[in-house]
């Protein structure tokens, strides 16, 4: 699965002198429990955001707000990973201090015909 790489070079970037290495088995167990077993069954937005973060490229976009899966895969990196993740309900911040990486998620956001959805910016600090 290409997102267990990614998150996996992610997490050594940032994470692993302060929090051990990356447990594979243990994410990739939460996904399977989350429906997440393959990268076609994540969200599109999601693997795009995590692609620049991973090359440490700026980006944004609008997308259609999940039902909580992906947010809680973050909290979970938090929890078992020590990933720099703040969630206060409106949206959530994630840092990634070693690659110079900020990431906003909000749940807030308003399409060009002013519909409801959810963004996210990456940008380097």
């Amino acid at each position: 699965m290409h997102l267990l790489e990614m998150l996996q070079r992610i997490h050594q970037a940032n994470f692993a002198g302060t929090h051990g290495p990356f447990s594979v088995d243990r994410i990739r167990e939460y996904l399977r429990e989350d429906g997440f077993e393959k990268d076609k069954d994540l969200p599109a937005w999601f693997l795009t955001m995590l692609a620049l973060v991973d090359q440490r490229e700026t980006g944004n976009a609008l997308f259609e707000c999940d039902k909580g899966g992906i947010a809680s895969l973050l909290l979970e990196l938090h929890e078992t990973h020590g990933w720099n993740v703040d969630d206060y309900g409106e949206g959530l911040v994630m840092m990634f201090p070693q690659s110079g990486v900020r990431v906003f998620v909000s749940r807030e956001a308003r399409d060009e015909r002013g519909r409801g959805c959810c963004s996210y910016a990456v940008t380097l600090l």
